[in-house]
């Protein structure tokens, strides 16, 4: 199977927490691929802007009180969260789907077993 170059590849956006790198959210994406805007027009999400775009999200839930400005795992603080895009290794986002379901699921359980981190 020929590999697309990596702009053409399904992305994920993480936001981690600094010190340890916990996931705290992610998007995965095509580049290309429309998404609502905080201003409800759509925005079409490059490996240009779809950090710009998860941050801006983030930060809008941050001043609601929507999720936490801690890392529910290790208590790092918003101020050290990063955001980090990289390509998969998946062409379609179909192709891409079973896997980040899976695991989400994963992510999911492993909250639930450490007594839920309620605050992310």
């Amino acid at each position: 199977m020929d590999q697309k170059p990596n702009d053409d590849r399904v992305r994920i956006v993480q936001l981690l927490c600094g010190p340890l790198r916990h996931a705290i959210f992610a998007i995965a994406y095509l580049p290309g691929m429309s998404a609502q805007g905080s201003d409800d027009n759509d925005v079409v999400l490059t490996t240009a802007n779809a950090a710009a775009y998860m941050a801006a999200m983030v930060n809008r839930w941050l001043k609601q009180k929507t999720i936490g400005d801690r890392c529910g795992l290790c208590d790092a603080p918003a101020a050290s969260w990063v955001y980090e895009d990289r390509a998969t290794k998946f062409q379609t986002m179909e192709e891409a789907l079973p896997q980040l379901r899976a695991s989400e699921r994963a992510n999911l359980q492993a909250r639930d077993m450490i007594g839920g981190a309620h605050r992310n």
